[in-house]
Protein backbone atom coordinates (compact mmCIF):
# COMPACT_ATOMS: atom_id res chain seq x y z
CA UNK A 1 0.00 0.00 0.00
CA UNK A 2 1.64 3.23 -1.58
CA UNK A 3 1.49 6.51 0.79
CA UNK A 4 2.36 9.87 -0.63
CA UNK A 5 5.48 11.07 0.27
CA UNK A 6 7.51 14.50 -0.48
CA UNK A 7 10.41 14.56 -2.50
CA UNK A 8 13.00 15.87 0.75
CA UNK A 9 11.79 12.56 2.76
CA UNK A 10 12.87 10.16 0.06
CA UNK A 11 16.00 11.71 -0.37
CA UNK A 12 16.40 11.28 3.77
CA UNK A 13 15.40 7.61 3.47
CA UNK A 14 18.27 7.15 0.76
CA UNK A 15 20.68 8.46 2.95
CA UNK A 16 19.17 5.99 5.69
CA UNK A 17 19.27 3.01 3.39
CA UNK A 18 23.02 3.95 2.60
CA UNK A 19 23.98 3.50 6.62
CA UNK A 20 22.02 0.72 6.46
CA UNK A 21 18.86 1.73 8.31
CA UNK A 22 14.96 2.25 6.94
CA UNK A 23 13.43 5.81 7.82
CA UNK A 24 9.67 5.66 8.65
CA UNK A 25 6.46 7.66 8.54
CA UNK A 26 4.79 7.00 11.72
CA UNK A 27 1.46 8.22 13.47
CA UNK A 28 -1.16 10.42 12.15
CA UNK A 29 -0.10 10.87 8.83
CA UNK A 30 0.05 7.40 8.14
CA UNK A 31 -3.30 7.07 9.85
CA UNK A 32 -4.73 9.73 7.98
CA UNK A 33 -3.28 8.85 5.01
CA UNK A 34 -5.74 5.57 4.83
CA UNK A 35 -8.38 7.74 6.18
CA UNK A 36 -8.04 9.85 2.95
CA UNK A 37 -8.68 13.05 5.33
CA UNK A 38 -6.51 15.93 6.12
CA UNK A 39 -2.84 15.52 6.46
CA UNK A 40 -1.01 16.20 10.41
CA UNK A 41 2.08 17.23 11.30
CA UNK A 42 4.59 14.47 9.32
CA UNK A 43 6.54 12.88 12.37
CA UNK A 44 9.53 10.34 11.32
CA UNK A 45 11.36 7.64 12.85
CA UNK A 46 13.93 5.14 12.55
CA UNK A 47 17.21 3.71 14.34
CA UNK A 48 19.77 6.15 13.77
CA UNK A 49 20.64 8.48 17.07
CA UNK A 50 19.95 12.76 16.26
CA UNK A 51 23.79 13.38 15.94
CA UNK A 52 23.45 11.00 12.91
CA UNK A 53 20.64 12.32 11.37
CA UNK A 54 21.52 15.94 12.01
CA UNK A 55 24.68 15.09 9.64
CA UNK A 56 22.81 13.22 7.00
CA UNK A 57 20.62 16.69 6.68
CA UNK A 58 23.10 18.58 6.49
CA UNK A 59 24.49 16.88 3.88
CA UNK A 60 21.06 17.28 1.79
CA UNK A 61 20.97 21.39 2.49
CA UNK A 62 18.17 20.50 5.37
CA UNK A 63 18.37 22.35 8.43
CA UNK A 64 17.95 20.17 11.67
CA UNK A 65 17.46 21.72 15.60
CA UNK A 66 17.55 18.92 18.75
CA UNK A 67 14.44 19.59 20.17
CA UNK A 68 14.96 17.03 23.17
CA UNK A 69 18.27 15.03 23.62
CA UNK A 70 16.51 13.22 26.42
CA UNK A 71 13.53 11.84 24.01
CA UNK A 72 16.32 11.54 20.88
CA UNK A 73 13.97 14.38 19.18
CA UNK A 74 15.34 15.84 15.99
CA UNK A 75 13.42 19.43 13.97
CA UNK A 76 14.02 19.22 10.71
CA UNK A 77 13.23 21.67 8.22
CA UNK A 78 13.73 21.89 4.31
CA UNK A 79 12.70 25.06 2.04
CA UNK A 80 9.01 24.08 1.92
CA UNK A 81 8.76 21.14 4.77
CA UNK A 82 9.20 20.53 8.41
CA UNK A 83 9.41 17.11 10.02
CA UNK A 84 10.08 15.58 13.69
CA UNK A 85 12.40 12.73 14.01
CA UNK A 86 12.53 10.60 16.29
CA UNK A 87 14.84 8.04 17.39
CA UNK A 88 13.60 4.07 18.05
CA UNK A 89 13.09 3.90 22.37
CA UNK A 90 11.64 2.32 25.04
CA UNK A 91 10.15 4.23 27.96
CA UNK A 92 9.30 3.68 31.87
CA UNK A 93 7.11 5.44 33.43
CA UNK A 94 6.69 6.20 37.25
CA UNK A 95 3.53 5.12 38.43
CA UNK A 96 1.49 8.63 38.54
CA UNK A 97 0.31 8.65 35.07
CA UNK A 98 2.16 12.02 34.75
CA UNK A 99 3.95 11.50 31.18
CA UNK A 100 6.61 11.95 32.21
CA UNK A 101 9.87 9.07 31.31
CA UNK A 102 11.80 8.06 33.95
CA UNK A 103 13.96 6.12 31.92
CA UNK A 104 15.01 6.16 28.11
CA UNK A 105 16.39 3.82 26.26
CA UNK A 106 17.52 4.33 22.40
CA UNK A 107 16.75 0.75 20.57
CA UNK A 108 16.93 -0.18 17.14
CA UNK A 109 14.10 -2.62 17.31
CA UNK A 110 11.16 -0.83 15.74
CA UNK A 111 8.39 -3.41 17.96
CA UNK A 112 9.92 -2.37 20.61
CA UNK A 113 9.30 1.52 20.07
CA UNK A 114 5.44 0.86 18.84
CA UNK A 115 4.88 -0.73 22.19
CA UNK A 116 5.04 2.64 23.85
CA UNK A 117 2.65 4.45 21.24
CA UNK A 118 -0.86 5.25 22.65
CA UNK A 119 -3.27 3.62 20.19
CA UNK A 120 -3.34 1.00 17.24
CA UNK A 121 -4.18 3.54 14.70
CA UNK A 122 -1.48 5.85 15.89
CA UNK A 123 1.05 3.35 15.41
CA UNK A 124 1.44 2.31 12.08
CA UNK A 125 4.73 2.81 10.25
CA UNK A 126 5.54 3.64 6.62
CA UNK A 127 8.35 2.37 5.08
CA UNK A 128 9.33 5.00 2.81
CA UNK A 129 11.40 2.29 1.01
CA UNK A 130 9.76 -0.49 0.55
CA UNK A 131 6.44 1.22 0.47
CA UNK A 132 4.56 -0.45 2.62
CA UNK A 133 2.85 0.16 5.80
CA UNK A 134 4.23 -2.33 9.24
CA UNK A 135 1.07 -3.04 11.13
CA UNK A 136 2.28 -5.00 14.64
CA UNK A 137 -1.47 -4.28 16.08
CA UNK A 138 -4.29 -4.52 13.73
CA UNK A 139 -4.12 -0.65 13.31
CA UNK A 140 -5.34 -0.78 10.02
CA UNK A 141 -8.41 -3.03 10.59
CA UNK A 142 -9.04 -0.93 13.47
CA UNK A 143 -9.03 2.16 11.39
CA UNK A 144 -11.49 0.15 8.68
CA UNK A 145 -13.39 -0.50 11.81
CA UNK A 146 -13.34 3.21 12.87
CA UNK A 147 -12.05 2.09 16.66
CA UNK A 148 -10.13 3.38 19.28
CA UNK A 149 -7.72 0.24 20.94
CA UNK A 150 -4.77 0.67 22.88
CA UNK A 151 -1.23 -0.79 21.53
CA UNK A 152 -0.94 -2.81 25.10
CA UNK A 153 -2.90 -3.25 28.23
CA UNK A 154 -4.98 -0.21 28.79
CA UNK A 155 -4.07 -0.46 32.13
CA UNK A 156 -0.38 0.14 31.15
CA UNK A 157 -1.36 2.41 28.64
CA UNK A 158 -2.62 4.65 30.87
CA UNK A 159 -0.70 4.71 34.13
CA UNK A 160 2.34 5.19 31.72
CA UNK A 161 -0.01 8.57 30.78
CA UNK A 162 -2.58 9.72 32.28
CA UNK A 163 -3.16 12.50 29.33
CA UNK A 164 -3.59 9.73 26.55
CA UNK A 165 -7.29 9.29 28.25
CA UNK A 166 -7.95 13.13 27.20
CA UNK A 167 -6.31 11.79 23.92
CA UNK A 168 -9.01 9.11 23.50
CA UNK A 169 -11.64 11.34 23.71
CA UNK A 170 -10.27 13.90 21.78
CA UNK A 171 -9.85 11.49 18.96
CA UNK A 172 -13.67 10.47 19.43
CA UNK A 173 -14.51 13.90 18.57
CA UNK A 174 -11.61 14.59 15.68
CA UNK A 175 -12.19 11.42 13.65
CA UNK A 176 -15.47 9.88 14.29
CA UNK A 177 -14.33 6.69 16.26
CA UNK A 178 -15.33 4.77 18.91
CA UNK A 179 -13.29 3.18 21.93
CA UNK A 180 -13.03 -0.50 22.11
CA UNK A 181 -15.08 -1.70 25.54
CA UNK A 182 -12.37 -2.89 27.25
CA UNK A 183 -10.01 0.57 26.59
CA UNK A 184 -13.26 2.46 27.92
CA UNK A 185 -13.71 0.62 31.07
CA UNK A 186 -9.93 1.04 31.92
CA UNK A 187 -10.24 5.09 31.11
CA UNK A 188 -13.01 5.14 33.50
CA UNK A 189 -11.06 3.07 35.75
CA UNK A 190 -7.92 5.00 36.05
CA UNK A 191 -9.44 8.36 35.03
CA UNK A 192 -7.73 9.75 38.25
CA UNK A 193 -4.28 9.65 36.63
CA UNK A 194 -5.40 12.90 34.68
CA UNK A 195 -4.85 14.21 38.32
CA UNK A 196 -1.42 13.96 37.60
CA UNK A 197 -0.82 15.54 34.42
CA UNK A 198 0.11 19.35 34.23
CA UNK A 199 -2.73 22.00 34.04
CA UNK A 200 -1.45 23.74 31.08
CA UNK A 201 -1.17 20.11 29.22
CA UNK A 202 -5.07 18.99 30.34
CA UNK A 203 -5.96 22.55 28.88
CA UNK A 204 -3.88 22.18 25.48
CA UNK A 205 -6.13 18.78 25.12
CA UNK A 206 -9.27 20.18 26.30
CA UNK A 207 -9.53 23.13 23.20
CA UNK A 208 -8.07 20.21 21.01
CA UNK A 209 -11.03 18.03 21.72
CA UNK A 210 -13.71 20.74 22.02
CA UNK A 211 -12.87 22.09 18.42
CA UNK A 212 -11.70 19.00 16.96
CA UNK A 213 -14.55 18.64 14.42
CA UNK A 214 -13.81 21.07 12.86
CA UNK A 215 -9.82 19.52 11.98
CA UNK A 216 -10.80 17.28 9.85
CA UNK A 217 -14.39 18.45 9.01
CA UNK A 218 -16.55 15.84 11.18
CA UNK A 219 -20.11 15.83 11.48
CA UNK A 220 -21.12 19.37 13.09
CA UNK A 221 -22.02 17.79 16.28
CA UNK A 222 -18.94 15.78 16.96
CA UNK A 223 -17.64 18.16 19.63
CA UNK A 224 -20.84 17.24 22.09
CA UNK A 225 -18.88 14.20 21.84
CA UNK A 226 -17.09 15.45 25.05
CA UNK A 227 -19.67 15.71 26.76
CA UNK A 228 -20.83 12.09 26.19
CA UNK A 229 -17.60 10.95 27.20
CA UNK A 230 -16.65 13.13 30.33
CA UNK A 231 -19.58 12.18 31.62
CA UNK A 232 -19.41 8.32 31.31
CA UNK A 233 -15.65 9.01 32.63
CA UNK A 234 -16.39 11.10 35.27
CA UNK A 235 -13.28 12.82 34.48
CA UNK A 236 -14.75 16.67 35.27
CA UNK A 237 -13.41 16.56 38.77
CA UNK A 238 -10.02 15.79 37.43
CA UNK A 239 -9.75 17.87 34.42
CA UNK A 240 -10.58 20.72 36.77
CA UNK A 241 -8.99 19.36 39.50
CA UNK A 242 -11.78 20.19 41.83
CA UNK A 243 -14.31 18.95 43.69
CA UNK A 244 -16.62 17.75 40.73
CA UNK A 245 -17.22 14.36 41.89
CA UNK A 246 -20.38 12.64 40.52
CA UNK A 247 -20.73 16.13 38.41
CA UNK A 248 -22.12 15.48 35.06
CA UNK A 249 -23.37 18.14 32.26
CA UNK A 250 -27.06 17.69 32.10
CA UNK A 251 -28.27 17.13 28.24
CA UNK A 252 -31.23 18.50 28.84
CA UNK A 253 -29.52 22.21 29.99
CA UNK A 254 -30.25 24.89 27.95
CA UNK A 255 -26.32 26.05 27.52
CA UNK A 256 -25.49 22.35 26.47
CA UNK A 257 -27.75 22.63 23.79
CA UNK A 258 -26.04 26.18 23.12
CA UNK A 259 -22.44 24.36 22.99
CA UNK A 260 -24.08 21.79 20.66
CA UNK A 261 -25.10 24.59 18.29
CA UNK A 262 -21.94 26.33 18.64
CA UNK A 263 -19.50 27.59 15.65
CA UNK A 264 -15.70 26.91 16.00
CA UNK A 265 -15.09 30.53 16.98
CA UNK A 266 -17.04 30.94 19.78
CA UNK A 267 -17.00 27.31 21.02
CA UNK A 268 -14.78 27.37 23.37
CA UNK A 269 -16.81 30.05 25.58
CA UNK A 270 -20.25 27.90 24.81
CA UNK A 271 -18.47 25.25 26.65
CA UNK A 272 -17.30 27.15 29.54
CA UNK A 273 -20.34 28.72 30.13
CA UNK A 274 -22.23 25.32 29.83
CA UNK A 275 -19.45 24.17 32.47
CA UNK A 276 -20.55 27.01 34.76
CA UNK A 277 -24.31 26.94 34.44
CA UNK A 278 -24.41 22.96 35.08
CA UNK A 279 -22.40 24.04 38.29
CA UNK A 280 -24.20 26.67 39.46
CA UNK A 281 -27.94 25.91 38.23
CA UNK A 282 -28.87 29.08 39.02
CA UNK A 283 -27.94 32.46 39.07
CA UNK A 284 -25.07 33.74 40.89
CA UNK A 285 -23.62 36.59 42.63
CA UNK A 286 -20.50 38.47 40.42
CA UNK A 287 -18.07 38.01 44.07
CA UNK A 288 -19.39 33.87 43.56
CA UNK A 289 -18.74 34.31 39.75
CA UNK A 290 -15.35 35.46 39.64
CA UNK A 291 -14.25 33.31 42.21
CA UNK A 292 -15.81 29.94 40.33
CA UNK A 293 -13.89 31.20 37.04
CA UNK A 294 -10.17 31.64 39.43
CA UNK A 295 -10.95 27.77 40.77
CA UNK A 296 -11.29 26.22 37.61
CA UNK A 297 -9.74 28.42 34.63
CA UNK A 298 -7.34 30.80 37.04
CA UNK A 299 -3.51 29.34 38.47
CA UNK A 300 -4.92 26.75 40.84
CA UNK A 301 -6.96 26.02 37.79
CA UNK A 302 -6.58 25.39 33.75
CA UNK A 303 -4.28 28.34 33.98
CA UNK A 304 -5.96 30.43 31.29
CA UNK A 305 -4.66 33.87 30.50
CA UNK A 306 -6.14 36.50 32.08
CA UNK A 307 -7.70 38.08 28.81
CA UNK A 308 -9.64 34.39 28.23
CA UNK A 309 -10.68 34.42 31.46
CA UNK A 310 -11.94 37.81 31.26
CA UNK A 311 -13.98 36.82 28.14
CA UNK A 312 -15.47 34.19 30.18
CA UNK A 313 -16.40 36.11 32.91
CA UNK A 314 -18.25 38.74 30.07
CA UNK A 315 -19.89 35.69 28.54
CA UNK A 316 -21.36 34.42 31.32
CA UNK A 317 -22.25 37.90 33.32
CA UNK A 318 -24.59 38.21 29.88
CA UNK A 319 -25.54 35.04 29.63
CA UNK A 320 -27.26 34.84 33.20
CA UNK A 321 -29.28 38.64 32.44
CA UNK A 322 -30.58 36.26 29.18
CA UNK A 323 -31.45 33.36 31.00
CA UNK A 324 -32.91 34.57 33.90
CA UNK A 325 -33.51 38.27 34.18
CA UNK A 326 -37.53 39.68 32.75
CA UNK A 327 -37.53 42.15 30.02
CA UNK A 328 -38.07 45.26 32.03
CA UNK A 329 -34.61 44.13 34.34
CA UNK A 330 -32.62 43.21 30.92
CA UNK A 331 -33.49 45.45 28.61
CA UNK A 332 -31.91 49.13 29.05
CA UNK A 333 -29.25 51.59 27.86
CA UNK A 334 -26.41 50.50 30.58
CA UNK A 335 -26.58 46.23 29.07
CA UNK A 336 -27.41 47.80 25.58
CA UNK A 337 -23.62 49.41 26.43
CA UNK A 338 -22.33 46.30 27.80
CA UNK A 339 -23.49 44.32 24.86
CA UNK A 340 -22.30 46.90 22.12
CA UNK A 341 -19.01 46.71 23.75
CA UNK A 342 -18.79 42.32 23.69
CA UNK A 343 -16.57 40.56 21.40
CA UNK A 344 -17.86 39.16 17.74
CA UNK A 345 -17.67 35.82 19.42
CA UNK A 346 -19.63 36.45 22.84
CA UNK A 347 -22.32 38.14 21.01
CA UNK A 348 -22.78 35.44 18.75
CA UNK A 349 -22.79 33.08 21.40
CA UNK A 350 -25.63 35.13 23.06
CA UNK A 351 -27.68 35.37 20.29
CA UNK A 352 -27.71 31.23 20.44
CA UNK A 353 -28.34 31.85 24.27
CA UNK A 354 -32.04 33.86 23.75
CA UNK A 355 -32.49 34.99 20.15
CA UNK A 356 -35.33 36.85 20.53
CA UNK A 357 -33.60 38.81 23.75
CA UNK A 358 -30.89 39.89 22.04
CA UNK A 359 -32.90 40.67 18.91
CA UNK A 360 -34.85 43.46 21.59
CA UNK A 361 -31.36 44.52 23.01
CA UNK A 362 -30.56 45.40 19.35
CA UNK A 363 -33.00 47.43 18.54
CA UNK A 364 -32.56 49.28 21.92
CA UNK A 365 -29.21 50.09 20.64
CA UNK A 366 -30.33 51.28 17.33
CA UNK A 367 -32.86 53.16 19.21
CA UNK A 368 -29.87 54.67 21.21
CA UNK A 369 -28.05 55.66 18.10
CA UNK A 370 -31.17 57.92 16.70
CA UNK A 371 -31.13 59.74 20.03
CA UNK A 372 -27.74 60.13 19.86
CA UNK A 373 -26.84 58.22 23.27
CA UNK A 374 -22.92 58.16 23.70
CA UNK A 375 -21.57 54.70 23.85
CA UNK A 376 -18.02 55.82 25.02
CA UNK A 377 -16.92 59.15 26.48
CA UNK A 378 -15.38 60.32 23.43
CA UNK A 379 -19.06 60.66 21.66
CA UNK A 380 -20.46 63.46 24.41
CA UNK A 381 -21.08 66.44 22.75
CA UNK A 382 -18.27 68.07 24.61
CA UNK A 383 -14.48 68.37 24.22
CA UNK A 384 -11.64 68.50 26.76
CA UNK A 385 -10.83 71.94 25.27
CA UNK A 386 -14.21 73.20 25.80
CA UNK A 387 -14.66 72.72 29.23
CA UNK A 388 -10.66 74.01 30.30
CA UNK A 389 -10.15 77.17 28.10
CA UNK A 390 -13.98 78.60 27.61
CA UNK A 391 -15.36 77.24 31.25
CA UNK A 392 -12.15 77.63 33.09
CA UNK A 393 -12.62 74.11 34.45
CA UNK A 394 -9.35 72.37 36.43
CA UNK A 395 -8.43 69.80 34.73
CA UNK A 396 -8.08 67.05 37.44
CA UNK A 397 -11.79 67.85 37.19
CA UNK A 398 -12.50 66.65 33.88
CA UNK A 399 -12.37 63.30 33.95
CA UNK A 400 -14.94 62.60 36.79
CA UNK A 401 -17.24 65.59 34.79
CA UNK A 402 -17.22 64.08 31.92
CA UNK A 403 -17.88 60.16 33.41
CA UNK A 404 -20.69 61.54 35.23
CA UNK A 405 -21.83 63.20 32.31
CA UNK A 406 -21.37 59.94 29.83
CA UNK A 407 -23.82 57.78 32.73
CA UNK A 408 -26.58 60.27 33.09
CA UNK A 409 -26.71 60.34 29.45
CA UNK A 410 -26.65 56.80 28.91
CA UNK A 411 -29.23 56.45 32.22
CA UNK A 412 -31.50 58.95 30.53
CA UNK A 413 -31.27 61.65 32.67
CA UNK A 414 -29.77 64.44 30.41
CA UNK A 415 -29.59 63.96 26.38
CA UNK A 416 -26.55 64.67 24.40
CA UNK A 417 -26.94 68.10 23.56
CA UNK A 418 -24.27 70.39 23.91
CA UNK A 419 -25.82 73.37 25.36
CA UNK A 420 -27.31 71.17 27.95
CA UNK A 421 -23.74 69.80 28.74
CA UNK A 422 -22.25 72.71 28.79
CA UNK A 423 -25.05 73.84 31.60
CA UNK A 424 -24.50 70.44 33.31
CA UNK A 425 -21.06 70.64 33.51
CA UNK A 426 -20.98 74.01 35.01
CA UNK A 427 -23.09 72.25 37.60
CA UNK A 428 -21.23 69.20 38.62
CA UNK A 429 -17.66 71.51 38.78
CA UNK A 430 -19.47 73.50 41.59
CA UNK A 431 -20.08 70.62 43.37
CA UNK A 432 -17.00 68.97 43.14
CA UNK A 433 -15.11 72.36 44.04
CA UNK A 434 -17.86 72.92 46.85
CA UNK A 435 -16.87 69.42 48.19
CA UNK A 436 -13.42 70.31 48.49
CA UNK A 437 -13.43 73.09 50.51
CA UNK A 438 -16.27 71.44 52.91
CA UNK A 439 -13.61 68.25 53.07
Amino acid sequence: MSIKICESLELLAEKFNSNGKKLYVVGGYVRNSLLGIGHTDIDITGALDVKTVAELCRGLGFRSQVVNKNLGTLLITTKNEQFEYTMFRAESYADDGSHIPVDVKFVEDIKVDALRRDFTVNALYYDITDKRIIDFFNGVSDIEKKILRTCKDPNLTFKDDGVRILRLVRFVCELGFKPEKQTLLVAKKVGYNIKAISRERVLKELRLTINGALKYKQKSTSHKQIVKYYNNLNIWQYVFNVNFNNFKISYFNKLYKVFVKSDGDYRYLAFVCMVLNNYLKAKTTDANLVQLVNTLFGSAGLKESNKNMQDMLDAYRFAQKLLYDKPSTYINNQNSLIFEQLSFEIKSLLVLVNTNKVNEIKLNIINMKKRSVPFNVSELKITNEELINKMHIKNQNISAIKQKLFDMCVNGEIINDHNILVEQAKHLNELIEKNKKNA
